[in-house]
């Protein structure tokens, strides 16, 4: 049995994204793989901060993603919380930061 856990982050901002990270990044077992931003300025921050992960600027991206097993949603506007449904639907762990 993997108890290895691949990870997807979707933060409402840059700050939120980092602090989240850096807290999963020191858990033993979970794999930082994909980060939801949404501009070129979180998107050129996160990558610096964590080079060996994938940025992307659709939350598709994440959702769809066969090999992330939990994905992080620091979002908390109506819009996003669309997104619980569709993370849940598509079989992910989910946890709302």
């Amino acid at each position: 049995m993997n108890k290895n856990k691949t990870v997807g982050l979707i933060g409402t901002g840059v700050s939120d994204t980092i602090n989240e990270g850096v807290r999963i990044s020191r858990v033993e077992g979970f794999n930082l793989k994909k980060i939801f931003v949404t501009n070129k300025i979180d998107a050129e921050i996160a990558q610096a901060k964590y080079p060996q992960v994938e940025i992307v600027h659709d939350s598709s991206a994440i959702i769809h993603d066969e090999l992330i097993d939990l994905v992080l949603l620091s979002a908390h506007t109506a819009k996003d919380m669309e997104m619980v449904g569709e993370l849940i639907q598509s079989g992910k762990h989910l946890r709302i930061i």
